[in-house]
């Protein structure tokens, strides 16, 4: 049998990490098999663990594919010396939002994430590493409101890093409900106005 070549190994990994998310989406992670993996993709199980060593390394993936696109944006945003960072982090705050609404992608892993994976057992290391996660998004947030406080815009005595823990956690919780109850979130029509109602306690930056 010819050997694989680089492209086509990658593209049966990709097409094993898709299969994962609908059958992750249809049976949650500790309902799912490599088996029922493999089938939905199309390849044996032998396959996969060319690729993974067992599910637990598959559903790391999909985390770390969501973690490092957040990242990427961050990063790339806070190279910019925007002279408004609190109006900077609103408007990246929409764009996440906005591309939760409109990538499938990124919908159906963060819907796994946060509701079709129970975090016991062998699965408690992930939810610590989301854990971490966390606290490296937490330190990049915060550096918005750092410069805001540069800027003058907000007093020198608050805590940025107390205001981006409480910003993920705005966020987070938008998130969820989303997931939750859509329709009664309507995210697409209140999405500008939910950003707001965090933003609308630090007042009207000036110009």
């Amino acid at each position: 049998m010819a050997r694989k070549t680089k492209a086509e190994a990658l593209a049966t990994r990709a097409d094993i990490v898709d299969a994962a998310i609908r059958v992750f989406m249809e049976r949650g992670v500790s309902g799912s098999t490599l088996e029922q993996i493999a089938e939905a993709a199309g390849v044996t199980r032998g396959a996969i663990y060319w690729h993974f060593k067992n599910k637990l390394e598959i559903f790391r993936e999909l985390n770390d594919e969501v973690q490092s696109n957040l990242i990427q944006s961050l990063l790339e945003d806070l190279d910019r010396d925007h002279p408004q960072p609190l109006e900077q982090l609103r408007e990246l705050c929409i764009g996440l939002l906005t591309d939760l609404d409109c990538n499938p992608r990124k919908r159906h892993i963060l819907r796994i994430l946060l509701l079709r994976c129970d975090y016991s057992g062998e699965m408690e290391v992930q939810l610590q590493q989301q854990q971490d996660n966390q606290r490296k998004n937490s330190r990049l947030f915060a550096n918005y409101f750092r410069r805001a406080i540069e800027k003058g815009h907000l007093d020198r005595e608050v805590d940025p890093n107390v205001l981006a823990l409480s910003l993920i956690c705005y966020m987070s919780g938008i998130v969820f409900e989303y997931f939750r109850c859509p329709a009664a979130l309507n995210l697409k029509s209140n999405m500008p106005k939910l950003v707001d109602q965090f933003f609308a306690g630090f007042g009207r930056c000036p110009a």
